[in-house]
């Protein structure tokens, strides 16, 4: 009797088309996909396993452009392809440290979740492997064969993201650098989260004077073209929960406003097998749904716009590669980064990294001044619990609102308002992320780093902003500060203005 090997059957297929089997994915049972009006996949499975490999199979069927660019943005490998011009945008991610997060982000996988990550890896990399004659236009015109996926790949997308979703570092640098340049009035209409710098212990004029002076150089140039190639034109997003929805039941509504790119950063999809239900949005790169509902729980995001970026500016010695901290003088550690080009050459960078940071601005012999990079990226592993993918990746089980709160724990990187109504009638707003304990500064601008400035932690999770239930019965969320002025927890001072949410409420 001839064996039968288990396949993926296309079902009702409309637009897009996809018809037929999936044949040679080694799927333990058989998968069924029906894409509904709308052009959405719904994939349907006997296991865990076979439903993220065919989740995998599917993004890159549709996306494997888009993927292979975010993986390369996370890792500075862009201009191996592209060329020197995105040198200065992989040397940015690299000094970052986009790379360390995402083999941080890995480590933070539990050995379940890991094995759901590799499956969905699989399914990948079998349409690679499978489509190396008909791959996308973009990789033909260019002859990129593109390398089998990893787990540090599948990450990517979740740090990228974490970075895309800050841009307090650009403000305190316009901050500083038109301080005496505008009138008070001036300052607070350009730059509102900036107000009230009466209240800080602020460094003399000269600190300023100093920062105003360096030369920030090749860093700016490609944080700035961060944004262009891959932010592009900025959103806002909002969301919303009322318990007094139709029926009495609470209804959810949420736009995540992320941009406008094509193709859209969002991929909409459907998965079920036994014990998972759920149906939303989720990134290409990534298993699972990040915003969505099941059957009994409907979540949104907005971001909180947490300040998770610090610059410090140094005191070095050019000449012996040294900086003070605290008064003492402290060697910078220093590290080469080497990026390869289409034509095979090569070219080396030198990173200097201080106690805050990698240094951001050029040693040059007449300066005895620079700028160190804080954030998630160039902070030791140790001192970050980063369980961001496996608190995604779980939301696909949940319940109740209280179910999405534990999850919510797990992000680590991702500072989200996620806002919850549940069938039970509960409404919930959470705050996520890790918001840092800043000991002699606020972050509101760049920081002495000379003297005894730096974290000492993270804002604990119990003590993170929520509401539960509240007696107005609706809960909503538009970027805006979210907690009072004399909140003890302060996410950041770069918040939206408060229009939208307005026309909410």
């Amino acid at each position: 009797m001839k064996k039968r090997f288990p396949t993926a059957f296309f079902m009702d297929s409309k637009a897009p088309k996809r018809r037929g089997r999936i044949v040679g994915l080694p799927f333990k049972e058989d998968v069924i996909i029906t894409t509904d009006k709308w052009g959405i996949p719904r994939i349907k499975a006997a296991n865990e396993s076979d439903l993220y490999m065919a989740q995998g199979y599917i993004h890159a069927s549709e996306r494997l452009w888009q993927m292979e660019s975010i993986r390369r943005f996370a890792s500075g490998t862009l201009s191996e392809i592209a060329g020197e011009k995105f040198l200065e945008l992989d040397h940015f991610a690299r000094l970052a440290g986009f790379p360390e997060v995402c083999r941080r982000a890995v480590t933070g996988l539990s050995e379940d979740t890991k094995t759901q990550a590799e499956a969905y890896l699989s399914g990948i990399n079998e349409f690679i492997r499978t489509h190396q004659n008909r791959l996308p236009l973009e990789f033909r015109s260019i002859g990129l064969k593109p390398a089998p996926w990893t787990l540090d790949d599948v990450t990517a997308n979740l740090v990228v993201n974490s970075w895309y979703l800050q841009t307090n570092y650009l403000e305190e640098i316009l901050a500083i650098r038109t301080r005496k340049k505008l009138s008070r009035e001036q300052w607070d209409a350009l730059i509102p989260g900036m107000r009230a710098f009466e209240d800080e212990n602020l460094p003399e004029d000269t600190y300023f004077e100093n920062f105003r002076e360096l030369n920030i150089g090749k860093f700016l140039p490609a944080a700035y073209s961060f944004y262009k190639e891959f932010k592009l034109i900025c959103g806002a997003s909002n969301n919303w929960v009322t318990s007094d929805g139709p029926g009495g039941k609470p209804l959810v509504a949420n736009d995540p406003h992320l941009g406008i790119q094509v193709p859209q950063i969002w991929f909409a999809c459907g998965l079920e097998c036994p014990g998972t239900e759920i149906l939303g949005v989720g990134m290409p790169g990534f298993p699972g749904i990040i915003i969505g509902r099941t059957p009994t729980v409907a979540w949104g995001f907005t971001n909180v716009m947490t300040d998770i970026v610090d610059l410090f500016v140094l005191r070095i010695n050019p000449e012996t590669k040294t900086c003070i901290v605290n008064g003492e003088e402290t060697a910078l550690i220093v590290r080469k980064e080497i990026y390869i080009l289409p034509d095979g050459g090569k070219e080396t960078r030198t990173v200097y990294e201080s106690p805050h940071g990698p240094l951001i601005t050029e040693i040059e012999p007449d300066t005895d001044s620079a700028v160190a990079l804080k954030w998630y990226g160039t902070m030791p592993g140790e001192k970050m619990n980063d369980r961001t993918g496996e608190g995604i990746l779980a939301f696909s089980k949940v319940k109740i609102v209280s179910d999405l709160k534990k999850y919510g724990s797990y992000l680590a990187t991702i500072g989200q308002n996620i806002v919850a109504g549940d069938t039970e009638g509960n409404i919930l707003w959470q705050a996520t992320g890790s918001i840092p304990i800043r000991r002699g500064y606020s972050g509101r601008l760049p920081a002495d780093g000379s003297a005894d400035h730096d974290w000492i932690g993270f804002v604990p999770y119990e003590e993170m902003p929520c509401s539960e239930n509240p007696a107005e019965k609706y809960i909503a969320t538009a970027n805006h500060r979210t907690v009072p002025p004399d909140s003890k927890v302060m996410p950041t001072w770069s918040w939206a203005q408060p229009w939208r949410i307005w026309r909410i409420r």
